[in-house]
């Protein structure tokens, strides 16, 4: 490992989320305390007439509205999410609007309305609306945030697969250190579409039943939908105007597997250097880490190079630093995982309280994990680390820290 270097600490002031487990955080939280599952039966969205299981969310009409074309349902799931953080942070009766700088992960943007629109004409694009077609931009999230709260710093989206929302709270954490902006609207949002389920299908990766991370019997992911988003800031900024800090986002790592389209490699690699890269950044040595909000998506392959990977960077005390996935409760969420897990991370930081890992009954011991399970764990976490490895070997780790850390 890299000799430590210590960045300068980003603040969080804000949090929200919406997602399968309820609309915001304080439910949301609630609920996965509490072991519950979003995942359940619903019809099967490809047509086949039978039903499949996901996480979808009930209702993601914002409170908000936007000038421009209209809003997808990754739009407007990400407008809640974002609509809670900005409330819980106040930024922006403080920060100018054009020091805040918007950065989303997504990764099928506007996909379901343009299924939507060629199912209604038999699957021809004669008649269909070029701006019907035009919502499947997937920079169109980030634009709608952008001009319904008037937000004019720099503005980016990312879509790397899985790792999207965990990478793009780090370039908007980078670009608070550039001297870019002095705030950040950070994280990720993406919908339930038939092109996801299908896709995921066709790889033999969905699970008959709802999926059950790091389990012996693990049998596939499930499917979800959401978003949740991150106000950062500079630390001075953030204490020149009396913010509540709810965590510091210390530094982060990211990597490439350059391995496979979408198998990890055996070894978890990749993911070790992200996980160690980190750590480096924070100026951490692995025994300093008291949790990992892990990737955990519930199948086979995933979750055995994952847990390779923590025991690269851990040694033998991976197999007693907790570990949580809140995937068995949500879903995977795609562009939206890493963020809502980093919310996660945030309120275990805040609570003490590590939320146990839904669908889990029977730890599988070949991973050597310490996976919390059934009821939440209380302790005195300081630093927790906040994981997502997505398709195409991208890997986002974000490292978290108390707020008096």
């Amino acid at each position: 490992m890299s000799p430590p270097e210590r960045r300068a600490p980003v603040i969080v002031t804000g949090a929200g989320t919406i997602n399968a487990l309820g609309r915001h955080v304080a439910a949301f939280w609630t609920l996965l305390l509490r072991n519950a599952t979003g995942i359940r039966a619903v019809p099967d969205c490809l047509g086949s007439g039978s039903e499949v299981l996901a996480a979808p969310v009930e209702d993601p009409l914002p409170a908000v509205t936007c000038a421009g074309p209209r809003l997808t349902r990754t739009d407007r799931l990400a407008l809640v999410a974002t609509a809670e953080a900005l409330d819980q942070s106040g930024v922006r009766a403080r920060v100018p609007k054009e020091r805040i700088a918007v950065v989303i992960g997504t990764t099928t943007g506007g996909i379901r309305e343009v299924e939507d629109a060629l199912l209604a004409r038999g699957g021809s694009l004669r008649g269909i609306r070029r701006s019907r077609l035009l919502l499947f931009e997937r920079a169109a999230t980030a634009e709608a945030i952008a001009g319904a709260f008037e937000l004019e710093g720099p503005r980016f989206t990312l879509h790397t697969a899985c790792a999207s929302g965990g990478s793009a709270i780090l370039l908007g954490a980078e670009l608070i250190r550039a001297g870019e902006a002095d705030a950040a609207v950070v994280g990720g949002s993406d919908a339930l579409a038939r092109i996801t389920l299908s896709g995921f299908r066709a790889l033999r990766l969905v699970g008959g039943e709802p999926c059950r991370p790091f389990d012996r019997n693990r049998l596939g992911l499930s499917l979800g939908e959401g978003a949740g988003v991150l106000v950062l800031e500079r630390a001075e900024v953030a204490r020149a105007r009396g913010a509540t800090v709810l965590a510091k986002l210390l530094s982060g790592g990211e990597s490439t597997d350059a391995h496979h389209l979408t198998a990890p490699p055996e070894d978890g690699s990749g993911a070790a250097r992200a996980l160690e890269d980190a750590l480096r950044r924070a100026g951490l040595t692995p025994d300093e880490v008291d949790h990992v909000n892990a990737h955990g998506t519930g199948t086979v392959a995933n979750d055995a190079s994952e847990a390779a990977a923590l025991r690269s960077v851990f040694g033998r005390r991976a197999a007693r630093l907790p570990v949580t996935s809140i995937k068995g409760a949500l879903g995977h969420t795609l562009g939206a995982a890493g963020a809502i897990e980093a919310v996660a991370a945030v309120w275990t930081l805040r609570t003490g309280l590590v939320p146990p890992t839904a669908g889990l009954s029977d730890p599988d011991p070949a991973l050597g994990l310490d996976v919390a399970r059934g009821a939440p764990r209380r302790g005195d976490w300081k630093v927790v680390l906040s994981s997502s490895f997505g398709f195409g070997g991208a890997n986002a780790v974000l490292c978290l820290a108390r707020a008096e850390a």
